[in-house]
C-alpha cells in the first residue's frame, strides 16, 4: 500500500512531467537523412574502412574542404568506416545521420548542453503545439563549422517612428 506522502509525490510527479508537454506541445528532433544531397552513401561507397581517406578529396567531393580541427583530418573520425551510410561516436558507436547531433556534443559539450536547454541553435513552431528542433548540422556546416562573416539585417522600425 502507497502511504499518502508517497500518492502525492507520485501525482505530484506526474503533473510536472505530462503537464508541460500537454500544454506546450513536445519537441522534436529534425530528421536529416532524406534531406541529404548524397544519401544513402552507400550508393556509392561500400566502406570507408581504408581509413587512408584524407582531404583535400578529389573526384565527387573535391568542392569538400575539412576545416572543422587540425586533427580531424579523416573522414572516419566522424563517419562510421564499416558502414558509409551511418556516423561514428568517439567509442565506436554507430549512429544514423538524423542523431548527427550526438557526434557534435561529444567535443562541444557546453554547446551541446544549451542546445538541449533551447539557448543555442533553432527551433520552430509554436509555444502551444509541438517544436521541431534543429540539429547542429542544420546551421553549421559539419566539415567547416565556423560562421562566415555577415552583415546582420537592420533593426525592426518602431511603430509611430518615422525616418
Amino acid at each position: 500500500m502507497i502511504s499518502g506522502k508517497w500518492l502525492i509525490s507520485l501525482q505530484c510527479w506526474f503533473l510536472l512531467s505530462v503537464l508541460p508537454v500537454a500544454l506546450y506541445g513536445k519537441v522534436v528532433l529534425q530528421k536529416r537523412e532524406m534531406g541529404l544531397e548524397n544519401f544513402p552513401c552507400s550508393e556509392c561507397h561500400d566502406t570507408l574502412s581504408d581509413g587512408a581517406i584524407e582531404t583535400p578529396i578529389e573526384g565527387n567531393h573535391e568542392e569538400l574542404a575539412l576545416k572543422h580541427m587540425k586533427r580531424i583530418n579523416q573522414c572516419t573520425v566522424c563517419h562510421s568506416d564499416s558502414n558509409s551510410d551511418q556516423l561514428k561516436l568517439l567509442n565506436g558507436t554507430t549512429i544514423s545521420f538524423d542523431q548527427s547531433h550526438l557526434v557534435c556534443i561529444q567535443c562541444h559539450g557546453e554547446k551541446g548542453s544549451d542546445w538541449r536547454r533551447g539557448i543555442h541553435g533553432k527551433q520552430v513552431g509554436s509555444w502551444k503545439d509541438d517544436k521541431i528542433r534543429l540539429l547542429c548540422s542544420d546551421c553549421h556546416n559539419a566539415h567547416d563549422p565556423k560562421f562566415k562573416q555577415f552583415v546582420a539585417d537592420p533593426p525592426p522600425v518602431r511603430p509611430g517612428k518615422h525616418h
